[in-house]
């Protein structure tokens, strides 16, 4: 089956699978890389249809069975979001109906979902996210443009997935639409659990989100750190992914607030390098606000590394399955003692590291991708 696979992608991630370095940026989210590989693994012909900003002109990389085509995104949101997306979707259409996949698998029901669906190929559309939660913390006239896009895209027909209940729910009280549950699945065997790091005297608390945004909720876990900083003068709160660079937004917010100090802003990490940095960790803090899934909450305990999420926040509880420690991420002291309370206690760190990699082993990406071509597969049939 030639599958077109419509979406963000992480670019560098598939560098090995063409036959030329791929230098262009694509777009942070390591997912699309992982199930487009199985999909390959499983005797597949992909082709990727996806954006970056860094181009003027398509960009168009093929190797054995993997052809990627990526198309210019225009750097500025407001841009894209005044006109829905226009040109970056007329963009993505052209190009899809010139490769003519058997089935298209879009990912969010933004750009990629609407190009998707208007292509005319059967397509099948994976619920990433919900807009209306998205819009309402992060309180920004963008996300209520991409909220109009989303109910636009679920108003066609055509087959829905969503990777938690959570998601499934919402499409289905606000659109009276079913969507087939599919998880997000990580690739278990390159994550490792170091002991050594973990029993080690100095501690490192990491902390990885995609942008410095009210969803994600940082300035919160910044203030809760700055408590109890003092309680652990050997640690580091570790804060990365693209805008938690050194000098980045979220560095200067920081530094404003007097709220620096023992934290080490490091930014975006290679997406080959993101097993090593979860395994140099003794503790994963992710205080986001609301979670369709989390696919970095499994990465943390697929290594081994305790967990601290909200009790609240979406679809944390269920993707966690009673494997982490959940708190009140709304309340900067509630967050700070619960967070004191897994450093100072290696017996309950230790039984979240088993649990969570444990639990962890349920989400495998092979799973995953063979549930993926059953509704992919149907989808071609049905034309």
């Amino acid at each position: 089956m030639h599958i077109g696979f419509c979406g963000p992608a992480t670019l560098e991630a598939l560098s090995d699978l063409v036959n030329e370095p791929i230098k262009i940026q694509g777009y942070p989210f390591r997912g699309s890389a992982t199930l487009i590989r199985e999909y390959l693994a499983l005797g597949h012909r992909v082709t990727l249809f996806t954006t970056s900003p860094d181009i003027t002109e398509n960009a168009v990389f093929s190797g054995p069975n993997l052809r990627i085509v990526a198309v210019p995104t225009r750097s500025r949101g407001h841009k894209r979001a005044f006109d829905f997306f226009a040109e970056e979707r007329k963009s993505l259409v052209t190009c899809i109906r010139r490769e003519h996949p058997d089935v298209l698998h879009a990912n969010w029901t933004y750009e990629f979902g609407l190009a998707a669906r208007q292509s005319g190929i059967p397509t099948v559309v994976t619920v990433h996210d919900w807009a209306p939660s998205v819009a309402r913390t992060n309180k920004h006239p963008y996300w209520y443009f991409r909220w109009l896009m989303q109910i636009r895209c679920l108003l066609y027909g055509g087959a829905l997935t969503a990777p938690s209940e959570y998601i499934a729910a919402r499409v289905s009280r606000a659109f009276r639409k079913s969507c087939v549950v599919i998880p997000n699945g990580i690739d278990i065997a390159s994550f490792r659990v170091d002991v050594e790091h973990a029993t080690a005297t100095t501690v490192r608390i990491g902390m990885l989100n995609v942008g410095f945004s009210e969803r994600k909720n940082v300035r919160c876990a910044l203030m809760a750190w700055a408590k109890i900083r003092h309680l652990h003068p050997t640690a580091t709160l570790v804060a990365a992914g693209p805008g938690y660079e050194h000098g980045g937004e979220a560095h200067r917010w920081a530094t404003a607030n007097n709220l620096a100090t023992q934290v080490n802003f490091v930014g975006n990490i290679g997406p080959n390098s993101v097993p090593d940095w979860f395994a140099s960790l003794n503790a994963f803090l992710h205080p986001s606000i609301e979670e369709s899934f989390g696919m970095v909450l499994l990465e943390a305990m697929a290594a081994g590394v305790p967990v601290i999420a909200g009790q609240k926040s979406g679809a944390v509880p269920a993707v966690t399955g009673g494997n982490a420690f959940l708190t009140d991420v709304t309340s900067s002291t509630a967050l700070a003692s619960d967070l004191h309370r897994v450093l100072a206690d290696d017996g309950l760190r230790s039984e979240l590291s088993a649990k969570g990699r444990l639990w962890s082993e349920k989400f495998s990406v092979s799973a995953s991708a063979n549930r993926f071509i059953e509704v992919l597969g149907a989808a071609a049939a049905r034309g």
